[in-house]
C-alpha cells in the first residue's frame, strides 16, 4: 500500500485539488501562481504555442468553451474495455483522477515512481491514467518517460499521445503515432479521428479536417466510441481558423440534422471565429446564437471581441459583456482590447483598457494580470509598443 500512503499523505494542496471544480474563478488564478501549479507545459521539451497555453489556463478555470454532455461521456466509458482492479488500484486511480482534473502532473509522475519496474498488464490502468495527466498538461518529456514504460500500448495510450502531440503542433509526430498504430494492429477509434482531427484544426488543414469527418461517418462501428458534438466541433474549428465559413455552418446544419447530437454554444463559437476580422458578420452571428436560444457565454464574447478590431466597438462590446456576465472573469476580455491598441498604435485605448483594469482591482504588474497568459503577453507588447 505504500503508493497509496504517498498519494494520500501528499502535502496539504492535494486537498485543494480535489475541491477545484467548485473554485471559483477569481480564486483559480490566485492558485494558477503556486509553484505547484504553474509549470504546465513548461519542461526541456517543446515549448507551447500561445493558444495551448491558453487553453491549459481555461481549462484549470472551467472555462475550456464545450459544454459537458453526460449522455455522451457515459457512452464512451461503456466502449472501453473493463478490467478488475484491486483495493489499491481502485484508490490510486481516484486520486490520478483528481491530479488530471487539476492537471497536477508532478503528483501524477510521484505515483509513477512507486509503482514496480515490472509491472504487468494488470498495472495498465494506472500507467494509463498517469498519461493522461502528463500528456493533458502537455508534459512531453514526462509523457515521453511513461510511454516508454507502459506494460502494453492500447488504443487509449495512443489517443493521449496524439492528444498532446496534436496541442503541441509536433505534426510530424501525430502522423508517426497513426503509423505505429496501424502497424500495431490497433484500431482506430472515434476519440483517435477527434484527436486527428484536432492536429488539423491546430495545422489549418480543413480540408483533411472534413475528409476524416466523412471517413469516421462512413464506419457504423466507431458509433459507440465517438462523441460526435466533439467530432463535428473539431472539423468545425478546423475550417474555422482557415476562415471557411460556409463550411461550418454546413457542418452545424448537418448536425442538427443528423440526430447524431446536439449544436451548442460552442459551435456557434467556430462559426464566429470563421468571420475573422469581419466584425458585422460575426456580430450577426452572435445574434443568430442567441435567437437559437443560446446566452453567451465568456468564450463567445471573446471571440466576438476579437473579430471586432475597431478599438471604440470592442469598448462598446466589452460594456454590453459586462451587463450580460456581471460576475465573469476579466482578464482575457482586457487582453484582447489592450492587443487590439497596441496593434492599431491606438495608445488612448490601451490607456482605456488599463485604467478600466486599475478600476477592477488589477494593476498591470499584480500577481492577477500576469496570472493569465493572454493578459501577460498583452502587456508584454504594450510595453514593447511603448518603448
Amino acid at each position: 500500500m505504500t503508493a497509496v500512503k504517498v498519494l494520500l499523505q501528499s502535502r496539504a494542496h492535494l486537498r485543494l485539488l480535489a475541491q477545484w471544480p467548485t473554485l471559483a474563478a477569481s480564486r483559480c488564478r490566485q492558485l494558477f501562481t503556486s509553484p505547484l501549479l504553474r509549470n504546465i507545459g513548461q519542461s526541456d521539451g517543446p515549448p507551447i504555442s500561445s493558444r495551448a497555453e491558453d487553453r491549459l489556463f481555461r481549462q484549470r478555470c472551467d472555462d475550456a468553451g464545450m459544454q459537458a454532455n453526460s449522455a455522451a461521456a457515459m457512452k464512451l466509458r461503456m466502449s472501453r474495455p473493463h478490467q478488475p482492479l484491486t483495493e489499491e488500484q481502485r484508490a490510486l486511480l481516484n486520486s490520478l483522477k483528481r491530479s488530471t482534473e487539476a492537471l497536477d502532473w508532478e503528483v501524477a509522475m510521484g505515483t509513477l515512481n512507486q509503482l514496480p519496474l515490472d509491472a504487468g498488464m494488470d498495472w495498465l490502468p494506472i500507467y494509463r491514467a498517469i498519461l493522461n495527466c502528463v500528456c493533458r498538461a502537455l508534459r512531453y518529456n514526462e509523457a515521453q518517460m511513461v510511454w516508454q514504460r507502459l506494460p502494453a500500448r492500447d488504443v487509449m495510450s495512443y489517443n493521449c499521445m496524439l492528444g498532446m502531440c496534436s496541442r503541441l503542433q509536433r505534426f510530424e509526430e501525430v502522423d508517426a503515432l497513426l503509423r505505429q498504430m496501424d502497424g500495431e494492429g490497433i484500431e482506430r477509434t472515434g476519440v483517435t479521428y477527434c484527436q486527428v482531427m484536432s492536429s488539423c484544426a491546430e495545422s489549418q488543414r480543413w480540408d483533411e479536417a472534413l475528409q476524416l469527418l466523412g471517413e469516421l461517418k462512413s464506419k457504423p462501428a466507431l458509433d459507440a466510441s465517438t462523441n460526435w458534438e466533439v467530432a463535428y466541433l473539431m472539423s468545425m474549428t478546423s475550417c474555422a481558423r482557415a476562415g471557411q465559413t460556409e463550411q461550418v455552418r454546413a457542418l452545424i446544419q448537418e448536425l442538427k440534422d443528423s440526430g447524431k447530437g446536439a449544436v451548442h454554444n460552442s459551435h456557434y463559437n467556430a462559426l464566429i471565429v470563421s468571420c475573422g476580422a469581419n466584425g458585422p458578420a460575426a456580430q450577426q452571428v452572435f445574434q443568430e446564437m442567441k435567437d437559437a436560444g443560446f446566452r453567451p457565454r465568456a468564450p463567445d464574447w471573446r471571440a466576438l471581441l476579437t473579430c471586432n478590431r475597431d478599438p471604440k466597438e470592442q469598448q462598446r462590446l466589452y460594456s454590453l459583456m459586462r451587463q450580460e456576465l456581471p460576475s465573469a472573469p476579466l482578464e482575457e476580455a482586457w487582453a484582447v482590447l489592450l492587443r487590439t491598441a497596441c496593434n492599431s498604435e491606438d495608445f488612448e485605448a490601451a490607456d482605456w483598457v488599463l485604467q478600466e483594469m486599475r478600476a477592477n482591482g488589477c494593476e498591470a504588474e499584480s500577481q492577477r494580470a500576469t496570472a493569465t497568459p493572454s493578459l501577460r503577453r498583452a502587456l508584454r507588447w504594450h510595453g514593447i509598443k511603448q518603448q
